[in-house]
């Protein structure tokens, strides 16, 4: 262990003495709670604004030195000021949710993935830009900054992420390197249940409905559908933690002021900086006066005075965008536009896609627990309001919006849906007038299903805007727009855990790491001493190829009806002279095939790609059907097609690089919307449509549909949209 290591030791001695510093009478739960948060929390935001503002990497030693010099100061106010360090035994209660938060602990740390993390490492070593989370990050993070002036630091603002991300993982990388985005992805999971147990244990007075609904806060869909470290997230975990501060210790109002400047550095942009109403709400509750007001600002601004060069960068109004919040308000009123090929305006598709993934069930007792927190406590239910009501109508202004990872945003204010599930669950079963109780429930149900049922039915204009502002190689079509609308209409009773198709698969997740950290930093691939010490193969050998089933199976896809029909898209296939792709031939195992058709769900040429050489063939058993990926630009001297990236033809003066670059593939002669590919039994064909920004080449989402066969050997296809993890 080298010094690297040792210098986060200190991290969880600040947070526990904190802890027992600031909640001298609180039980076990509450004291983990923030000894956790502390611990990911206090020395971090000082070793991050020594970094940014001193323009200084951040090392072991700063973090060491900074976590040395906070703990000393914790030390010697505990031994003028005793606290008492120990704590009660903890009761049967206690024990059960302390058996939750391990589960729940487990559970993360098996459910993350950190492909993507490995998969931004090599483009960050490459160019030393900051396109995304992760890389802001990196750009702080002295060990992976060898050759580059510290001034660089300042570019990270250039990232449309708020630098709060990196103020927890950045004070973290030095010691734990490749393994910071997982820690605290296990670390905030289990913030985001304790503190949700912790509010609604306050506010209801019972145990068994905070419990199932804190567990339900961290495995419901819509965070399942979220395998990495999201801004979202953490920003919903401060809020818990924000709120449970106000409502049970109204006088820590510093405390108050210190969450409240993290959280809001911390969401995208300036959405968190909301939170300011919901806590002004709380304030006027407990009767305070104003100077509690003033000094919480104060500590706010202090503790949020690291984002105010982001804010400075991008500006204040919205979400990257070029237009005020009132002329976008204007805008969306004009004909409700919606972004191109996204089928429903924002506020539109947010509701569908929440109740798809939650389900009818979920969304009743929303509904019925939101009714009764209205009539039983009136400011409770307005707090929680004005934490959904300002994030929601922002999101619901914005323009081009093809993203997927945009319908996360929403996430980081469920809190307040866990609050009225929690009061609809007790509101729906309370024994008193349990007819009564029953009955407010179905008229939500009923209610619930028509509103889905109607906004399902909303006709609305493309904003052709989008393709100017975000160029990329194909338009929409009313086909495909029209079979989107079909996809989010759908919703059943219960939550939809099936929307995460390969997330939940957990030994897969594992190999297709593995996959990734080999094909990218195995042999030469380590060219730096931080990849040398955290990603070395020794003792860590790459994935063993699968024993494929031994028998061969001729699948026949229709790519016109995936769209238009998809129920008879896929059938058994023909003879050898319609094969496409035949996997039995080991001759075609390192080969790319590729031909352009016409499909009526896509204006322009739709161009097919298979490459068969992928790992993910050999050791997952799944075979990548790539659509508007890549693209032909005609054969080379020899007949041979030169294939190369989309963005490349829709960027005429990058063409010249795509032919010397070109990858080359037999020419097709057939032009039919549709491939047979001659597969093992057991191989899952992945066809990924892939929406590729024209500039940067980073897919602004991918659709998807996996294919399969059933026990009884008929081909089952599921569509899933806007998948940004699972298929990369």
């Amino acid at each position: 262990m080298d010094w690297n290591s040792l210098s986060i030791l200190p991290l969880p001695l600040v947070g526990y003495l904190l802890a027992a510093r600031l909640f001298r009478d609180t039980g076990l739960l509450e004291r983990l709670a923030w000894t956790v948060l502390f611990s990911m929390v206090v020395v971090q935001w000082v070793v991050f604004n020594i970094s940014v503002m001193g323009d200084v990497y951040i090392t072991g030693t700063v973090v060491g030195i900074s976590g040395l010099c906070v703990l000393a100061l914790l030390v010697l106010h505990a031994w003028r000021h005793p606290v008492r360090l120990s704590l009660p035994a903890p009761d049967t209660r206690q024990v059960t949710v302390l058996a939750a938060t391990a589960a729940v602990s487990v559970f993360a740390a098996m459910y993350y993935t950190n492909a993507e993390f490995l998969l931004s490492l090599p483009t960050y070593f490459a160019t030393a830009e900051t396109k995304c989370f992760y890389m802001q990050t990196f750009k702080v993070v002295g060990d992976l900054n060898p050759a580059v002036a510290p001034q660089a630091i300042q570019d990270m603002y250039g990232v449309i992420s708020t630098p709060g991300n990196a103020l927890f993982t950045a004070g973290l990388m030095p010691g734990l390197g490749i393994h910071t985005f997982h820690v605290l992805y296990v670390a905030f999971n289990a913030l985001v249940f304790l503190f949700t147990y912790l509010l609604l244990r306050r506010w209801t007075g019972r145990h068994l409905v905070p419990l199932v609904v804190a567990l339900f806060a961290v495995f419901n869909p819509c965070a399942l559908s979220i395998e990495v470290l999201d801004r979202n997230f953490i920003a919903l975990a401060l809020s818990a933690a924000l709120l449970y501060a106000c409502v049970a210790h109204r006088d820590r109002v510093i405390l108050h002021g210190f969450l409240f400047g993290i959280a809001a550095g911390t969401g995208l942009r300036f959405l968190p900086l909301t939170l300011a109403l919901p806590v002004a709400l709380l304030y006027r509750s407990n009767g305070r006066g104003w100077a509690s007001y003033v000094l919480f600002l104060a500590t706010a601004a202090g503790v949020f005075a690291f984002n105010i060069p982001h804010l400075e960068h991008h500006g204040f109004h919205s979400l990257g965008e070029t237009q005020g919040l009132w002329g976008l308000f204007l805008a969306a009123l004009d004909g409700l536009p919606r972004t191109p090929l996204m089928p429903y305006p924002n506020a539109v598709l947010y509701l569908l896609n929440g109740l798809g993934f939650l389900g009818f069930l979920v969304g009743a007792l929303v509904l019925t627990g939101a009714l009764d927190t209205w009539r039983a406590h009136p400011r409770r239910f307005a707090s929680m309001v004005l934490i959904v009501a300002p994030t929601y109508l922002v999101l619901s202004l914005q323009r081009d919006w093809i993203e997927g990872d945009k319908l996360r945003i929403l996430l980081w204010v469920f809190l307040p849906v866990m609050v009225f599930l929690a009061s609809g669950l007790r509101a729906t079963f309370r024994l008193a007038g349990i007819g009564r109780n029953l009955a407010t429930f179905a008229l939500s149900l009923a209610l619930v299903i028509g509103v889905h049922a109607g906004l399902g039915q909303v006709e609305t204009r493309a904003d052709t805007g989008t393709y100017q502002r975000k160029p990329r190689y194909q338009t929409e079509a009313p086909a495909y727009v029209d079979f989107l609308k079909r996809h989010f209409r759908q919703a059943g009773l219960l939550p939809d855990y099936g929307r995460l198709f390969q997330k939940g698969d957990l030994a897969r997740k594992d190999r297709a790491r593995r996959i990734v950290q080999e094909t990218l930093f195995g042999g030469e691939g380590r060219s730096m001493a931080w990849t040398d010490r955290w990603l070395s193969p020794d003792g860590q050998p790459g994935p063993a190829p699968r024993q494929p089933d031994a028998r061969f199976v001729d699948l026949r896809i229709d790519l016109e009806k995936l769209v238009t029909d998809p129920d008879r898209a896929v059938a058994l296939g023909k003879g050898p002279a319609d094969r496409f792709v035949d996997l039995e031939d080991e001759d075609h195992l390192l080969d790319v095939y590729h031909k352009q058709i016409r499909v009526s769900w896509q204006p322009e040429p739709l161009p097919v790609t298979v490459l068969t050489g992928k790992p993910e063939y050999g050791i997952l058993g799944e075979l990548d059907v790539d659509l508007n990926a890549f693209i032909s630009f005609g054969p080379d001297e020899d007949g041979f097609e030169r294939v190369n990236l989309v963005p490349y033809h829709v960027v005429e003066s990058r063409r010249p690089e795509a032919v010397r670059t070109a990858m080359t593939a037999l020419p097709q002669s057939d032009r039919e919307p549709v491939v047979v590919l001659r597969v093992p039994l057991d191989t899952r064909i992945l066809i990924r449509n892939w929406l590729l920004d024209a500039v940067s080449n980073v897919p602004f989402r991918v659709d998807g549909w996996a294919i399969a066969l059933d026990g009884a050997g008929r081909p089952q296809v599921r569509f899933y949209p806007f998948e940004p993890e699972s298929y990369l």
